[in-house]
């Protein structure tokens, strides 16, 4: 009975480490497998945090602040729109200013005779001569005012400019308010220039429509001076830098 106890251990003893042994692969590979799953489902969390979670505007690859792409590039057209005003606005100026100083001069004349400071055939040089640009000073004019269309809200409630660009628009915008203070004094003194053209000849100016030149003569200064002043103080204006 003895020899049948020790076979049975020692077969123990022989097999158990075996069946041991054959089991540790079997556990790596669960082990591999779990990984596996584990650092998979870790992958696809991590892709679905960076890449499924997003807002609209992060989806879109926008964004919806001050400083995106939309923003700046709406800030930028509405500074050039301001820019353009003041351009547009300044040729109507600039068309009223050479028009009312052949207006100034054509009266000055009429002032100079009456004086005694130029006699008759100076008189008639001076106001034949501004005469002869009349026409084109008044459709000058009136091109400048039709291309200038007055926008209330232009050069103002732009937000998302950089600093530069916000200093423009201020200096731009005061321009434009002094311009549009300037308009309606030179449109009074073109419009009595335009007037004066249409109503009389240079021959009748001098001859039969004397006295009602000399009408217009009396009341031309009042326009005339305000312009000038409002021309003054548009060259204190700021400038509108580009």
């Amino acid at each position: 009975m003895v020899a049948p106890r020790r076979a049975v251990e020692r077969h123990y003893r022989y097999a158990s480490p075996r069946r041991r042994h054959r089991r540790r692969p079997f556990l790596i590979a669960v082990a591999v497998v779990l990984a596996m799953a584990v650092g998979g489902g870790s992958i696809w969390l991590i892709r679905n945090v960076s890449e499924g979670d997003q807002s609209p505007a992060a989806a879109s690859g926008r964004s919806l602040t001050a400083d995106s792409p939309s923003a700046a590039s709406s800030a930028a057209a509405a500074l050039s729109s301001c820019r353009e005003q003041v351009d547009r606005a300044d040729a109507v100026m600039a068309a009223g200013r050479t028009g009312i100083d052949h207006w100034n001069q054509h009266v000055q004349a009429q002032t100079d005779a009456l004086a005694g400071r130029i006699d008759d055939d100076e008189l008639a040089t001076i106001l034949r001569e501004t005469r002869e640009p009349g026409k084109h000073d008044v459709d000058a004019w009136h091109r400048a005012r039709d291309a200038w269309k007055d926008d209330p809200a232009a050069c103002s409630g732009v937000t998302g400019l950089s600093p530069a660009d916000a200093a423009a628009l201020g200096s731009c915008g005061r321009r434009l308010n002094a311009l549009r203070a300037a308009l309606p004094p030179a449109a009074a003194a073109m419009t009595d220039w335009s007037n004066h053209l249409s109503s009389m000849t240079l021959e009748q100016q001098l001859g039969d429509s004397r006295e009602d030149w000399l009408a217009e003569w009396k009341t031309a200064p009042d326009h005339i001076e305000a312009w000038q002043k409002a021309d003054e103080e548009l060259t204190g204006a700021p400038s509108c830098p580009e």
